[in-house]
């Protein structure tokens, strides 16, 4: 996983300021030599805070195919895929996903989700494929069709990113949808290896075509009693669809570089299982199987655009993540919300982290994210002599 490589300065003229006044009160004889003493404690209690509080300064070598899974209950164990890796703390303490965290956990600290320097999907394209008879089929379509431009794809406007090469990734709350796919399929097994031969075999062929901007995601639905196998475990495992300790959904990638026409590396994707299912009707929502199935898989769409490069054999940097408490989804898992879609309808969605006011959201708030319009007047050398520039600014 990666880690923000910096935190944040201190200001030196107001360290500065406050050391000379810190000099003063113990050079002053109004004190005893106890406030002196309390007075260097407290200083000393805030630096250690400040250093508790920032991001670790490096990236490890290799990152947790646990990245981008929703859980549904049970502690969530890090099945690393680094060769002599043990499990991580940070993964141990993410215990139950299966219960909502409150809004504005302290695990993400007072700065919020750190930008680990990664991809952002700019102008994401959804290309949903549907395999067999989901039963949330038709909603599904609907729901991918009306998201965006909605209040909740634009809260997203806030994890707009510039990595350190300077190439900025911005998020603006539309992007685009394709025709579904479907396909027929009696597989009632698959593992994650499956599905990602599946997808490299519609590259191949020419069925499915990633954009050169790496901004095509591809969520797959599966039909009702299908059991799927998480990436890192097997048909037997603990690990699967729906069950004990399984999940509800997870996205990933596949690297598809050297069957790519176009320069991509890797495409994205998510897994969907059919929450009519046994497990998933009582375990993935307290809603009907067809609300739980648009909140589960707008949860994965977010963290799809926000930390794309997840999964086994994706070494790329991450992009929104906390260390201790996962993507901008996890943070709320199963928190439903709701959104008005392009179409005027009502559609559940999960609320997401609000990195400024630290809290799960599903739009945001006009009374905490607000937005300064400034107006200023510059001198021109041609008639009218002057403009007006108008600038905006969120707070």
């Amino acid at each position: 996983m990666a880690v923000a490589k910096g935190s944040q300065q201190p200001d030196n003229g107001s360290a500065k300021a406050s050391r000379q006044q810190l000099n003063q009160t113990c050079n002053t004889d109004k004190y005893p030599a106890s406030m002196h003493a309390l007075t260097v404690l407290a200083v000393l209690l805030a630096a250690a805070a400040a250093v508790l509080a920032a991001p670790a300064p490096a990236r490890p070598a290799c990152k947790s195919p646990t990245q981008g899974m929703f859980y549904v209950s049970g502690p969530m164990a890090d099945f690393s895929f680094c060769p002599g890796a043990t499990s991580s703390r940070r993964f141990r303490r993410r215990s139950d996903h299966s219960t909502p965290l409150p809004p504005g956990r302290a695990g993400v600290g007072l700065v919020g989700i750190p930008y680990n320097d990664g991809r952002v999907l700019s102008n994401m394209q959804i290309n949903p494929i549907f395999i067999g008879q989901p039963t949330a089929k038709d909603n599904m379509i609907e729901f991918y069709e009306n998201i965006w431009g909605s209040e909740w794809a634009k809260m997203m406007t806030q994890y707009t990113a510039t990595n350190s090469t300077g190439h900025k990734y911005v998020v603006n709350g539309y992007g685009t949808v394709k025709k579904p796919i479907f396909k027929a399929s009696n597989v009632t097994d698959f593992l994650d290896k499956d599905i990602q031969t599946m997808f490299r075999n519609m590259v191949k062929s020419g069925e499915i075509k990633p954009k050169a901007d790496s901004g095509s995601f591809y969520p797959i639905f599966f039909g009702r009693n299908v059991n799927i196998s998480a990436p890192f475990s097997d048909l037997q495992g603990a690990e699967r669809a729906c069950a004990n300790n399984g999940f509800c959904a997870y996205h990933g990638s596949v690297d598809i570089s050297e069957i790519s026409t176009n320069g991509v590396q890797f495409m994205y994707y998510s897994v969907q299982p059919d929450l009519s299912s046994p497990g998933c009707a009582t375990k993935c929502g307290d809603k009907t199987p067809t609300e739980n199935q648009m909140m589960v898989a707008s949860h994965e769409l977010a963290e799809a655009l926000t930390d794309p490069d997840v999964g086994a054999g994706n070494d790329n940097a991450n992009g929104w993540l906390d260390d201790r408490s996962g993507e901008i989804g996890d943070i709320c898992n199963h928190i439903f919300g709701e959104t008005v879609g392009r179409n005027g309808k009502v559609f559940p969605v999960q609320k997401l982290f609000n990195n400024r006011t630290l809290n799960c959201v599903d739009r945001l708030d006009p009374m905490k994210d607000i937005v300064i319009i400034s107006v200023e007047i510059k001198p021109k050398k041609t008639f009218p002599f002057f403009e007006f520039v108008i600038k905006k600014t969120i707070v």
